[in-house]
């Protein structure tokens, strides 16, 4: 019987931990992806949004392009990843309107994200106390 060691194991655990994190290397410069419960979702588009006093969703033709070669379930967001600047904003994805003083919180500085098709078309954000925005990157 023929036992390995450690050693040619521990070479061939390098080589293919090197090999995965050249693949990740290659997706990363290629194109923007988020990670998901196992996922990858690819990025198909970006928003820039204003918030102000009034309510404002994400822009429907962006998050539900026309496509020719898939059906629409397939072609449209699935997750939106987005940064907030300038000043806090209030969200919610139920398709109420939010206000300045009810919705989520969400401070400058910081990003979230939105997932499913359903609560991304229901999403709505209104500004805290002065004009915010919203730097967003939609994902299939």
């Amino acid at each position: 019987m023929i036992s390995l060691t450690h050693k040619p194991r521990r070479a061939l655990y390098v080589a293919f931990a090197a090999l995965l994190c050249l693949v990740q290397i290659t997706n990363a410069q290629t194109q923007s992806t988020l990670s998901t419960q196992g996922f990858i979702r690819k990025s198909f588009g970006s928003d820039k949004i204003t918030v102000s006093t009034s309510s404002i969703g994400f822009t429907a033709g962006t998050i539900s392009p026309t496509c020719t070669d898939v059906s629409p379930e397939y072609c449209r967001a699935s997750a939106a990843s987005c940064s907030v600047e300038t000043d806090a904003v209030r969200v919610l994805t139920t398709g109420v309107a939010p206000t300045a003083t009810t919705g989520f919180l969400v401070a400058s500085g910081t990003s979230f994200t939105v997932y499913g098709y359903n609560d991304i078309s229901a999403f709505r954000a209104i500004r805290v106390t002065a004009d915010s925005t919203l730097n967003c990157i939609y994902y299939r």
